[in-house]
């Protein structure tokens, strides 16, 4: 067997002898490389060639690339050279069932789409399948016979214990009679036996050449064998029979002694298998394929099945734009921060290790989402199904959040793992998930314009197996989707926080009332009329001064995304703009002058601080406020002995109580007044 890699550039001496000059583009300096991805027989080597996707090429520590993170490619071409370096690692045993997972994988590609765009299929017309329609691939029979050994062991094991039952007991009056005893000592002693049974066991014989079969295909092509019973196999001999044409032969002579219907699928199985072998052995320009050309759209697939809506014809429209843009996958499911549905957009990312979403990409994403909004904004369907009112809200003319993801595969080269899909949110250079945000207005979550993209990886062998063999379930989908949503909404509580505002009266008019500061921080969210959720960005200014102004129409609550409002109003309480009394934060500073907590509860103090600098928006320099503290004549007089550094640490205190009271981050107004 032959192993190459998708766009890795090899020099054209290393692979004229294996490959087809179709299969490669060539470059400069004599060198080539192959984009194609799958499985080609050869006639120039007389031996199957698998070309594996580029994601099984890692970046080593000296920023090379390397199949599997370790090994050169050009070093580990041929499987059948003892040189190989592959041999003696545990990649070894791994590559034939790597490179039939692929096949199966470009094979269900083929059944679910039309391959005319991007597969390649040549084929042999003169070898019958097994089922009797369109020729078998080479690679496709041996599937067959390994499928058949791991779905029969019980059949072998049954055919074994009731050929054994009796038939190997010694017959005595045949052997005494048919055989000549050696004399020791007087006494007879046989060397031969005859037992008691008087026919050949063709079951037996079947299954040897089955499991001889199995033996060579292993010699060949390095799989593993699952067996539970024991037989003298003969894989050299497969060889022979192959080589001198004799494998038909025999069993075209053994046909009519099978009746049960597996022996009679396993004797197909082998004829076509030794059909097939004779005439690749035979015939010098046989060559077969089943190739893909763009295998990020069978990766594209792969994560379509995973997560996508079953029924295409629902997102028909969506997914295929107006524009001519075409989203990889979109599908509806419970929305952030209401209690309906809202689409969720993906875009599967098929890269080499080391390379990420180019900024054409990003934008186009960004627009996916756009055009989605626009066409939901179009339709107003009944209740129950997604249209402009899931988007949109007409009382506070917010839009919903619009979940966006990108997604890539990826393969751990230390755990070639194909059970757990490994689904990570990727992180960013500052070791944070790497989300990508687009606005016009900053601070404006619910603004048509403010989106997000996130970007995960998932295991691409995962992904590849559960393709190939059809096994993801709603299940499973749903558990997926759930993480997106979580993540998600992880992301927006990093960034933002979180309010319930309860309306104290009229809430249309409320909203109308402050309509120019709620402007895209506001959405009707929950079935409660009087409740809306308000979002404001951490680290930016207003949020007191916009509470303030609000105050006498709203009953302000601290609210976590996901959190039963109910028990949000139950459990928080409100939030209150006057200043509160002693409390802990007050014994930082036990004695400055005067008691801080009665300096603090000084109406004078309080408007000079308090109002001028928290609630204008901070715009005041905190430096200056201290200084007009510390000159002012009133004060002076009020608080004697008060020091620069003492009026410092009343500011201070202030700026404590507002990080505390809205969990907002002001670390840069605490290092202008430190």
């Amino acid at each position: 067997m032959k192993i190459f890699f998708e766009e890795y550039v090899y020099k054209w001496d290393v692979v004229k002898d294996f490959l087809h000059d179709h299969y490669v583009m060539y470059l400069k300096d004599d060198r080539v490389t192959i984009p194609y991805v799958g499985y080609y027989y050869s006639s120039k080597a007389e031996d199957s060639v698998f070309i594996l996707p580029k994601v099984f090429i890692n970046i080593d520590e000296h920023k090379e690339e390397k199949a599997f993170g370790i090994f050169k490619p050009e070093d580990i071409i041929d499987t059948n050279d003892e040189k190989n370096p592959l041999m003696k690692s545990e990649y070894f045993t791994e590559v034939f069932n790597l490179s039939t997972w692929i096949y199966r994988a470009i094979a269900r590609y083929q059944e679910r789409h039309s391959p005319e765009n991007i597969t390649e299929s040549v084929e042999v017309q003169n070898v019958e399948s097994v089922n009797g329609d369109s020729s078998e691939t080479w690679i496709n029979i041996i599937l067959q016979l390994i499928r058949f050994n791991n779905e029969h062991r019980n059949l072998f094991t049954y055919i074994a214990r009731i050929n054994s039952q009796g038939h190997n007991k010694i017959n005595w009056q045949k052997t005494i009679s048919k055989v000549r005893p050696w004399l020791q000592e007087d006494n007879p002693v046989y060397i031969e036996f005859r037992n008691k049974s008087k026919v050949i066991n063709y079951d037996e014989e079947l299954i040897v050449l089955f499991f001889s079969v199995l033996d060579y295909l292993h010699d060949k092509y390095h799989f593993r064998i699952l067996r539970n019973v024991n037989y003298q196999t003969f894989p050299k001999d497969v060889e022979k029979l192959i080589e001198s044409g004799k494998g038909t032969r025999l069993l075209r002579n053994i046909r009519r002694k099978y009746f049960k219907d597996e022996l009679v699928k396993l004797w197909n199985l082998l004829n076509v298998f030794f059909k097939k072998a004779q005439n690749m052995k035979s015939n010098r320009t046989h060559e077969e394929s089943l190739m893909v050309r763009n295998f990020n759209m069978v990766f594209e697939d792969m994560i379509d099945t995973l997560i996508s809506d079953d029924t295409k014809d629902k997102n028909e429209k969506l997914k295929d734009q107006p524009d001519g843009k075409i989203v990889d996958h979109i599908y509806h499911y419970s929305s952030l921060v209401r209690d309906d549905d809202i689409y969720y957009i993906g875009d599967s990312k098929y890269y080499k290790e080391g390379h990420d979403p180019g900024e054409n990409s990003i934008y186009k994403q960004f627009t996916y989402a756009k055009n989605v909004i626009q066409m939901n904004m179009d339709v107003t369907t009944p209740s129950g199904q997604i249209g402009r009112g899931n988007y949109y809200d007409e009382v506070t003319e917010g839009y919903n959040i619009t979940p966006n993801f990108f997604i890539r595969g990826l393969v751990n080269p230390l755990n070639l793992n194909y059970l757990e899909a490994e689904l990570e949110q990727q992180k960013g250079k500052d070791g944070k998930p790497a989300v990508e945000k687009r606005w016009h207005h900053q601070n404006r979550l619910f603004d048509r314009d403010t989106l997000f993209v996130l970007k995960y990886s998932i295991n691409f062998l995962f992904v590849l197996s559960a393709y190939a063999t059809g096994r993801v379930d709603e299940a499973y989908k749903n558990h997926i989707r759930e993480k997106f949503k979580k993540n998600l909404t992880e992301e927006l509580e990093r960034k933002y926080h979180f309010y319930l505002l309860l309306s104290k009266g009229d809430r249309k008019e409320a909203v109308d009332r402050h309509f120019r500061l709620l402007n895209g921080k506001v959405f009707n969210s929950f079935k409660d009329g009087r409740i809306l959720l308000c979002a404001f960005e951490k680290g930016k200014r207003g949020a007191i001064q916009l509470f303030e102004q609000i105050k006498n129409d709203f009953k302000v609550i601290r609210y976590k995304l996901g959190q039963d409002i109910h028990e949000a109003i139950q459990n928080q309480p409100e939030i209150s703009l006057e200043p509160r009394r002693a409390h802990a934060q007050a014994t930082l500073f036990p004695m400055i002058g005067a008691k801080l907590e009665d300096i603090r509860d000084d109406q004078e103090v309080y408007n000079v601080v308090w109002r001028r600098m928290i609630l204008d928006d901070m715009a005041s320099d905190p430096g200056q406020i201290i200084t007009e503290c510390h000159k002012s004549f009133e004060f002076l007089d009020k608080y004697p002995g008060m020091t620069h550094r003492d009026w410092n640490k009343v500011v201070m205190s202030f700026i404590h109580d507002v990080q505390t009271l809205y969990d907002l981050d002001l670390s840069e107004i605490f290092k202008m007044t430190a």
